[in-house]
């Protein structure tokens, strides 16, 4: 599993390596009032591919990576797709 950690300032991630499948990304530090979209993009990818994200009472989001992405050598690239909130 990889984490990411906001704050207002900076970011922190979690490591993934390629062939790393079945893994699950876990996002927080956000203020959000609904489970976002995240989209997962590699630099040579000609559309992102999109996943619905959970939010749980704590205020973190899981969401799962896809795995045709983890099986190329290159970073994933995530959006965070929110409509409202803080």
């Amino acid at each position: 599993m990889a984490t990411v950690k906001i704050t207002k300032d900076a970011y922190e991630v979690g490591v993934l390596y390629q062939w790393d499948n079945n893994q699950t990304l876990t996002i927080g530090g956000l203020a959000l009032d609904e489970a976002p979209e995240v989209h997962f993009a590699h630099p040579n990818a000609e559309k992102a591919i999109v996943r619905q994200g959970e939010l749980d009472s704590n205020g973190v989001v899981t969401v799962g990576v896809p795995n045709v992405l983890l099986e190329k050598p290159y970073p994933i690239n995530v959006y965070i797709c929110h409509n409202g909130g803080a």
